[in-house]
């Protein structure tokens, strides 16, 4: 059990290192902080607080063993749906 979540632990360090470093260069040091900062830790604790939430009230809502196989892809499309409807793409690929 210990190795499991040391390779976990390991998976999200490689995921988290390349995020920082994207959008530290992603907006300019003027307003680096505030667009970059306030954000991310708000989205990170209402997602991340949430998501144990939605999970047992989905698990305990589907009777299925098929149902409840799928809630992981129905968390991720879920929230993939949400963030692409929020994010105006447009304007953050303009040079």
């Amino acid at each position: 059990m210990i190795a499991l979540v040391v390779v976990q632990v390991l998976l999200v360090t490689m995921v988290y290192g390349p995020i920082a470093a994207f959008l530290v260069e992603l907006f300019p040091t003027r307003i680096r902080y505030t667009s970059m900062s306030l954000p991310y830790h708000i989205g990170n604790g209402i997602f991340g607080g949430l998501t144990p939430f939605i999970a047992t009230s989905l698990y305990e809502s589907s009777k299925s063993a098929v149902h409840r196989q799928a809630i992981p892809l129905r968390i991720m499309v879920s929230y993939c749906c949400g963030g692409y409807k929020l994010c105006n793409w447009d304007d953050l690929f303009e040079q």
